[in-house]
């Protein structure tokens, strides 16, 4: 059941952690006297406010970003199209499974349209499915928010009563603790993205921004996260120097 629900539970369990990380400044806000239902609006309305905002504002960066990463992929492979046939055995073995700058782009662009057209109706269908899963989430939250009290009465109620302070105190304990960590986290990722972004622009990175976000994703997957970053950059910080690339990774 678990598993054949497990969109219902993602999404109530994420609403969980979310409410366990936004209830430290709603604590804030009723302790100033402020009535404990319209602290949880102003928390929860500051939140998506400033979601929305930081997309507002890295969107169109990024926008412009990929169209320069596609323009500089075209001019790139048709330089390799006209040096590798001359380099390397290699290069030319390579060169001969490639097909020619005009065969590729007419490619894309002829017999592969509708299914492009397909393809950005399968991902506005699903920015849309994940923009409704996300109210859901607010919704979620929010109540939890409000009833927390009641639903916690509610289900220690079910437990013997010699076990109720026990287990309400773990309960409490784990929730501070899991809402102190995702409070940090996206902290340390949003600011890691801010630091990021400055040095690959002052370093005279290409796609610095793109950089940046993978960057921020990346901090949120432990250990593996920083392994992929530093190669991503890596990689793309040698199309400028070596110099550049052994910087910018460090």
């Amino acid at each position: 059941l678990v598993y054949e629900f497990r969109q219902a539970v993602f999404l109530l369990l994420f609403a969980l952690i979310l409410a366990s990380a936004l209830r430290p400044p709603i604590l804030w806000l009723v302790k100033r006297r402020v009535p404990n239902g319209l602290a949880i609006l102003l928390v929860y309305v500051a939140f998506v406010i400033s979601l929305a905002g930081l997309l507002v504002l890295i969107t169109p960066g990024i926008l412009s970003e990929f169209g320069k990463v596609i323009t500089d992929l075209a001019v790139t492979y048709d330089r390799i199209w006209q040096t590798w046939p001359s380099g390397s055995n290699l290069e030319r073995l390579l060169i001969q499974q490639l097909p020619p700058p005009d065969t590729f782009l007419s490619s894309i662009t002829g017999d592969q349209v509708l299914a492009l057209l397909s393809t950005f109706a399968g991902i506005t269908a699903s920015s849309l499915t994940t923009l409704g899963e996300f109210a859901v989430l607010i919704v979620l939250s929010v109540y939890w928010s409000i009833y927390r009290t009641y639903f916690e009465r509610l289900w220690l109620s079910r437990l013997n009563a010699a076990n109720r302070g026990t287990v309400r105190t773990v309960w409490q304990s784990i929730e501070s603790t899991l809402g102190s960590y995702i409070r940090s986290e996206l902290l340390q990722s949003l600011l890691a993205g801010c630091v990021l972004y400055l040095t690959f622009w002052l370093f005279g990175m290409p796609y610095p921004l793109i950089l940046a976000v993978l960057g921020a994703v990346a901090w949120l997957i432990p250990y593996i996260g920083v392994i992929f970053a530093i190669v991503s950059v890596f990689l793309i910080g040698s199309m400028v120097s070596l110099t550049t690339a052994i910087l910018t990774a460090v």
